[in-house]
């Protein structure tokens, strides 16, 4: 029947505009706001329309053309006629279009229109063309005029009309037909934990708003609908609900885990967007790429439902959040702060900024053009730029900061605009803090200061807000679930209901001075302009911000990648329908007359008292208390009055919850509802001011005091006891508790512990040493806690806890490795050469200030490649050595030191040095004996080790006869034995090791007699013998016989020197073993000293020049100089005053005699006195004068 019905609906209207058709053409011409030109349009058929720009205006280039067509999928525009007003050659810089229009189609729900864009001068053929008017034809094939009844809805047809130039064929176009049982107006898509928490939510939106709501989760439609992802599987829910019930709102709980986001444009550039959600039509994937949004995927810009989020996945946080719409839309009164709107806005870009060569973009002006469209009665507070080299241009209330935006934020905005340069969880002021000079403002001159984030005060209490905040990433919930737009939105009867921003960076343009210059600016404009278009109860967020999007995109000729990003990312969080409905009696009770228990001790065991009074014409439902401790402390849920009387309401805080809060102010509010009850939910709230209560006073409120600390500032590892700390503690209700925290800064983790003794107040603690050794050269921070003993009441006691963390650095007592002074080595052979009959000892000299632990000697033999190690023996001192016995010949002996310190107080303590790599040569060593042709060892015999006729080795046989000669490599030699030049034997031997080899040869001794001129034995002289020149014996002889041995055969020239002189020689021809003798230029010299008077001269000093030697006479006056070599010599003695000098020449034995021109010498005592002739006579005149004086005064007296 209903079937039958519609048909016969569609059949008459077809009629109806059949005879329209035919008897009259229908002309619409009209002159709106934003088209001044007139427009024509005509109705030519049932398939075509006709659109006729009468004539261009001469300041209009562009006119935009939103036209309501039917829905059919064959859709065509062509001009049918043209008046050209002029065609010249194009010498036009900017560019122009190269058609006379475009346009696309938008669908929004069931409806489709078409966007014109005209133009009025196009480039055609490289020539610039100018119109006067214009005809285009519009046609479409098989439209579908019958839309099923449960997708009618009037939010959307009024959004249609508002927007298209033909709305009178509204109901042509579209006939909504059939039954609205099946009707949901509102769907919530969830985590199925949420499920439950949403049931009020889902009541609330049913009975008191009539909008038909449910709930959905998301594990149903995952496990239900088809899909790429969970995104397409949650949209392609969301269609399949339209097409269903008519869906108008979703709204989407839970973080991006649960409810994720569509990520659009590129995988480098990911944008999170709701959009998606928004838009049903085409799949946003042409490509198939499953890279979504892309310029040239099928995106619809038209939404078909209104997409909010509460980005919560807490049972709690979503339950507060609900609570917090349904508090706001239950309020019915029509108080002052829902006619004002809070204008908060900064400098996003100074003029020339960082060298851009861009105009100053501040957001004063959009926040300007906002201002001047509010309705009538409306108020508005601009908060703008005031600092800095290059504050706002535009007249403000209040200048722009953190403290003034929190201050305002709490008197409570019913909407707020905010911009400014964004973070996920901040907004900021940019500010030109300072200049170099230049007049141009560089990074380093401009400041970041915020003035909104997610610790701003929420004290708009009952006063929730709708936000639109331009800020980047403020929305970037899939980066923070603390973002500002999380932040404002949660919790209970304050913050906003609603809060609209970027889940990433938003575009703004270069520049903007108007409505229409583009970009974030033009979209936050028309939100605000169809905001305040409608009565409060339409206001709705999620239609206001989709209808400013589409109005948007309508507006432009070509979306741009910035157009793009801002369509996608500006998204809302809260309540898609959030609305405030009118009420005829909206107002809360009075609250009046706050009386409270005042200044209170806690050894009075009684309530505290709050009273109020409260009055309502309806009546007074419920009044409730709520109070917290101290202004920074934490509101108490709303307790329900204790008594009442009358109009006065009491209640009381027990003694045993307050008595907890001494030492607080109690602040205190009263919430009051009406028991107005006409509909659901249409009481009214009134909440008091918060009022000021007594002081909550404790008898005894001192904490314990510290009195002295006493510690050290370093710990040393070599202290054997832990590191302690004494303190002292004072209070005068006694200590009931010390303890002491500590930690080390290389991990935070405190450890408490106890004193270890108590002295009065004074205790002592002690921090275990292997606590500490683990964490040396880092500093042990500790804290000191005490706790008095006042105990009235439950935590009546007060705590102490030092106000800084005092430090102390642990440090090692000796971190300077050992000092390796001398690394040195001896060979027992002393020859230099180490070799396989040496002991080899090697030195180590070493010193550390904690000693010397031990000394490690390690050794390789090239042979082997295997390291030894040997501990090494201390030999005094620091001093340390280790023998060698007998190192392997023919090897190289590689060796190092390691010395390790005495400081082993903890594991690892222990330091080391590692000397150099020494190197050592090992010989072998070659033994030969050589005897002569009797079988006797000989001495002197010079033995050559030859190889490739270089002389390796040599050495002369010892007294035994042996030799012993160093070899550094294996191999075989040649042996020669010499005497003098004269090799005497050759041997040839093959040295794998240590070898011995007997030699002989024929070898004789020559016996010499030495003597001097008169044939006297010499002795005391040097005797050489040559052989061919070359020295084959020499020696110094006390003794006048002399034994020259080895002499070869040959012809020996022996050779006598005597006090430097050669004295004597002799050449033989040697054959045999001989005795010789030979007689030497030698003569003994004695010299004699005498007085004048013939007396000899004891002790007499003779010096002989020539020898340099000092001689003294006997008491003979003789001396006998000894056996002198023939020459000349100089003799020189001294007596007294007298020196006398005599040379002569010796060649043969003489004595010499010196007489000395003296009489005597006077000893008295160790006075010595010589006395001369001349003296000797002036001594006897003087007696001789004397005693002739004697005689003469003698004989005067007699007489």
């Amino acid at each position: 029947m209903i079937a039958m019905k519609n048909t016969l609906f569609i059949l008459l209207a077809t009629a109806i505009m059949l005879m329209s058709l035919t008897m009259v053409v229908s002309h619409i011409e009209k002159d709106n706001a934003h088209l001044s030109p007139p427009i024509l349009i005509e109705r030519t058929s049932l398939n075509e329309m006709l659109v006729t720009v009468k004539k261009f205006p001469k300041d209009q280039e562009t006119l935009e053309l939103n036209i309501l067509i039917p829905k059919s999928k064959y859709v065509t525009v062509a001009i049918k006629e043209l008046k050209l007003i002029s065609s010249k050659a194009h010498s036009l810089k900017c560019s122009l279009p190269s058609c006379f229009y475009t346009y696309s189609i938008v669908k929004i729900r069931e409806y489709k229109i078409l966007s014109i864009k005209l133009h009025s001068i196009a480039s055609l053929h490289g020539k610039v063309a100018s119109v006067d008017s214009m005809s285009l034809v519009i046609k479409w094939r098989n439209p579908i005029y019958s839309v099923d009844a449960v997708k009618y809805s009037p939010i959307f047809e009024n959004i249609v009309k508002n927007i298209v130039y033909n709305p009178e064929n509204l109901y042509e176009f579209y006939i909504f037909q059939g039954e609205e049982e099946k009707k949901i107006n509102y769907i919530i898509i969830t985590d199925q934990s949420l499920n439950d928490t949403c049931e009020i939510f889902i009541q609330h939106k049913t009975v008191r708003k009539n909008v038909t709501a449910k709930v959905y989760t998301v594990q149903f439609i995952n496990s239900t609908v088809d899909g790429y992802d969970l995104p397409e599987r949650i949209r392609n829910f969301i269609k399949q609900k339209y097409n269903e019930s008519g869906v108008e709102w979703v709204l989407l709980i839970g973080d991006n885990s649960t409810v994720p986001f569509r990520y659009v444009l590129s995988n480098e550039n990911r944008l999170p967007t709701d959009y998606y959600y928004a838009a049903l039509d085409g799949n946003w994937d042409a490509d198939g790429d499953h890279i979504y949004g892309e310029p040239g995927d099928e995106v619809d810009w038209g939404a078909d439902v209104f997409v909010g989020r509460i980005p919560f996945n807490d049972v709690n946080l979503v339950n507060e959040t609900l609570k917090n719409i349904i508090l706001y839309e239950m309020k019915t009164n029509l108080t002052p702060w829902m006619k004002r709107i809070l204008l908060a806005g900064g400098i996003l870009r100074y003029e020339n900024e960082t060298g851009s060569n861009l105009p100053k973009l501040d957001s004063a002006t959009v926040s300007d053009f906002i201002a001047d469209i509010l309705p009538e009665g409306f108020s508005h507070v601009k908060m703008y730029e005031g600092e800095g080299l290059s504050p706002s241009v535009y007249p403000y209330n209040i200048s722009l900061s953190y403290s003034s935006f929190s201050n305002e934020f709490a008197k409570g905005y019913a909407y707020i605009n905010i911009i400014g340069v964004g973070s996920e969880d901040t907004v900021y002021r940019k500010v030109w803090a300072s200049d170099d000079g230049d007049n141009a403002p560089e990074t380093d001159e401009l400041s970041l200061i915020a003035f909104v984030d997610n610790s701003t005060p929420k004290n708009n209490l009952y006063h929730q807000s709708v936000i639109y905040c331009l800020a980047s990433m403020t929305c970037a919930v899939d980066f923070s679930v603390n973002c500002l737009g999380s932040y404002m939105i949660k919790g209970y009867m304050n913050g906003s209901v609603a809060f609209i921003g970027p889940t990433r960076n938003i575009c703004f343009p270069d520049a903007w001075n108007k409505p229409g210059d583009g970009y974030a600016f033009d979209l936050n404009f028309l939100f605000w302009k169809l905001a305040f278009s409608r009565p409060l109860e339409a206001r709705k967020p999620g239609m206001l911000l989709y209808y400013s999007k589409l109005e948007y995109v309508l507006s432009l000729e070509n979306i741009t990648l910035n157009d793009r990003i801002n369509l996608y990312t500006l998204i809302l969080l809260g309540d898609p329908e959030a609305s405030i409905p009118i009420d005829d009696d909206g107002e809360g009770p009075q609250i009046y007359a706050p009386v409270s228990s005042g200044n209170i001790y806690d050894n009075v065991s009684m309530p505290y008292m709050l009273q109020i009074n409260v009055t309502d014409p309806s009546g007074v439902f419920n009044v409730c208390f709520r109070y917290k401790y101290g202004e920074n402390g934490t509101w108490s849920s709303w307790k329900p009055y204790t008594e009442c009387n009358g109009s006065i309401y009491r209640y009381y805080i027990p003694f045993n919850e307050w008595s907890n809060y001494t030492g607080c102010t109690l602040y205190w509010q009263v919430l009051a509802i009406d028991d107005d009850n006409d509909v659901p939910y249409d009481r009214a709230v009134s909440v008091s001011e918060v009022f000021v209560g007594g002081m909550l006073i404790d008898d005894d409120t001192s904490p314990p005091q510290l009195i002295s600390l006493t510690y050290d500032e370093v710990f040393y590892d070599g202290q054997k006891r832990g590191y302690t700390v004494e303190v002292k503690m004072y209070d005068d209700s006694g200590i009931s508790l010390v303890r002491l925290g500590f930690f080390f800064e290389d991990n935070k983790s405190m450890t408490w512990i106890t004193p270890v003794s108590q002295s009065g107040f004074t205790y002592a603690f002690i921090i275990p040493r292997n606590a500490c050794l683990p964490h040396i050269r880092k500093h042990i921070k500790f804290i000191i806690e005490a706790i008095d003993a006042d105990c009235d009441r439950p935590n009546d006691e007060e705590k102490f806890i030092s106000r800084k963390y005092y430090t102390a650095l642990i440090m090692d007592d000796d971190e300077t490795p050992p000092k390796l002074l001398n690394v040195r080595f001896e060979e027992s052979g002393g020859d230099g050469i180490v070799d396989s009959r040496d002991y080899l000892t090697i030195y180590a000299e070493c010193s550390d200030e904690s000693g010397i632990g031990m000394v490690i000697f390690n050794y390789m033999y090239s042979s082997e490649g295997v390291w030894r190690s040997e501990l090494m023996f201390n030999v005094g001192g620091d001093v340390f050595s280790y023998v060698v016995p007998h190192p392997r010949p023919f090897e190289d002996l590689f060796f190092y030191i390691i010395a390790y310190d005495n400081d082993t107080d903890r594991e690892g303590d222990q330091l080391y040095t590692n000397s150099t790599m020494y190197h050592l040569k090992v010989y072998g060593v070659l033994t030969v004996y050589f005897i002569d042709q009797s079988g006797s060892p000989v001495e002197n015999v010079l033995i050559k080790l030859v190889s490739n006729n270089t002389v390796i080795s040599s050495a002369y046989t010892n007294s035994t006869g042996h030799a012993t000669l160093k070899v550094a490599e294996k191999g075989g030699y040649i042996i020669k034995a010499y005497v003098g030049p004269i090799e005497i034997a050759e041997e040839f031997i093959s040295i794998l090791s240590e070898e011995f080899i007997v030699m002989s040869g024929e070898l004789f001794t020559v016996t010499v007699n030495v003597s001097d001129a008169d044939g006297a034995p010499l002795s005391n002289f040097e005797i050489a013998a040559y052989v061919d020149g070359e020295s084959i014996f020499s020696r110094f002889s006390s003794e006048s016989v002399v034994y020259i041995r080895p002499v070869p055969r040959s012809k020996l020239h022996i050779v006598v020197t005597f006090y430097g002189k050669i004295v004597g020689s002799k050449i033989i021809d040697v054959d045999r073993s001989l005795s010789i003798g030979i007689n030497c230029s030698v003569s003994t010299l004695v010299v004699k000293v005498e007085s004048l008077l013939g007396d000899p001269m004891e002790g007499v000093v003779i010096k002989v020049r020539e020898l340099d030697e000092v001689f003294l006479t006997d008491a003979d006056g003789v001396c006998i100089i000894g056996q002198l070599p023939h020459g000349t010599y100089t003799l020189t003695i001294q007596v007294g005053p007298i020196t006398e000098e005599k040379t002569i020449v010796l060649d043969q034995s003489s004595k010499i005699t010196f007489k000395v021109p003296l009489v005597t010498k006077i000893t008295v005592g160790s006075f010595e006195m010589y006395i001369t002739l001349p003296m000797m006579v002036i001594i006897m005149i003087i007696v001789v004068v004397a005693a002739v004086a004697l005689i003469l005064l003698r004989k005067r007296y007699v007489r």
